[in-house]
C-alpha cells in the first residue's frame, strides 16, 4: 500500500469548502493530434478532515492507494476544487517521487 501525506494549507480568511478531491495518472505531454489518456485513481482510505479547510489554517491529510507505478511519461494529478467558488488547486507529482517512496516498518 502507498501512502501520500498531504499538508493543505488556507492562508487565506476566507474558509475552503471542499467539493472534489480526486486523483488522475496523467499524460506529461500530449501531440497535437494524439488523445489525452487518463486514468483516475481510486484511493483505499482517506484518513483526515477532507470537507472543509478553514481560514488561515492547515489540514494534514492521508490518502491510502493500492500499489502502482507510474510510467516516465505520466504524473500524478491531485485536483481540489471548492463549492460553488472559483479556486481550484492542481499538484503535479511527477513519477520519480513515487518511486522514491520511504519504506514504513
Amino acid at each position: 500500500i502507498l501512502y501520500f501525506r498531504l499538508d493543505i494549507k488556507n492562508r487565506s480568511n476566507v474558509g475552503f469548502d471542499t467539493d472534489l478531491l480526486s486523483f488522475y495518472m496523467r499524460d506529461r505531454k500530449k501531440g497535437k493530434r494524439a488523445a489525452a489518456q487518463e486514468l483516475e485513481l481510486r484511493p483505499l482510505y482517506i484518513y483526515g478532515d477532507t470537507t472543509a479547510i478553514h481560514g488561515r489554517s492547515t489540514n494534514t491529510i492521508v490518502v491510502a492507494f493500492s500499489k502502482f507505478t507510474l510510467p516516465d511519461r505520466k504524473y500524478l494529478a491531485l485536483q481540489l476544487a471548492e463549492k460553488s467558488g472559483g479556486r481550484h488547486m492542481h499538484l503535479k507529482v511527477p513519477a520519480r517521487a513515487v518511486l522514491g517512496a520511504q519504506l514504513i516498518q
